[in-house]
């Protein structure tokens, strides 16, 4: 009797542990990754709303947001993945010779609309 309670333990109770270990493990870990995300893009929002960015001069920043999409598309809603992916495609084509009639208020006013989805998310 002695021996199967061994042998349960050694081949169910234990795997199961550690594996729902790594699964806590995993989304604690990737709840701190999100919110490092999110922290980084609050910034980067901040320095693209500044009257000035958004020239040949002075570019748009959009790594926290491609790094954002990239990694927690599955999490966001899709009124967040919109925007995002409109300010990913639409900000470089701010900063080249031909603009093809985006105007850098443009990505401006979409960097605000992400700001204000991004603090209801939040709260």
């Amino acid at each position: 009797m002695n021996n199967i309670m061994n042998y349960v333990t050694q081949i169910i109770i234990i795997p199961l542990a550690t594996f729902t270990l790594e699964r806590i493990y995993d989304f604690y870990k990737d709840k701190k990754n999100f919110k490092v995300c999110l922290n980084n893009l609050s910034r980067e929002i901040d320095y693209n709303i500044t009257p000035g960015v958004g020239n040949l001069k002075v570019p748009f920043k959009i790594k926290a947001h491609e790094n954002l999409i990239n990694i927690f598309e599955k999490n966001l809603s899709n009124d967040i993945c919109n925007l995002l992916t409109q300010i990913i495609k639409n900000a470089p084509i701010t900063q080249s010779e031909k603009n093809y009639n985006i105007s850098p208020g443009s990505i401006k006013s979409l960097e605000n609309q992400l700001k204000n989805f991004i603090k209801n998310y939040i709260d």
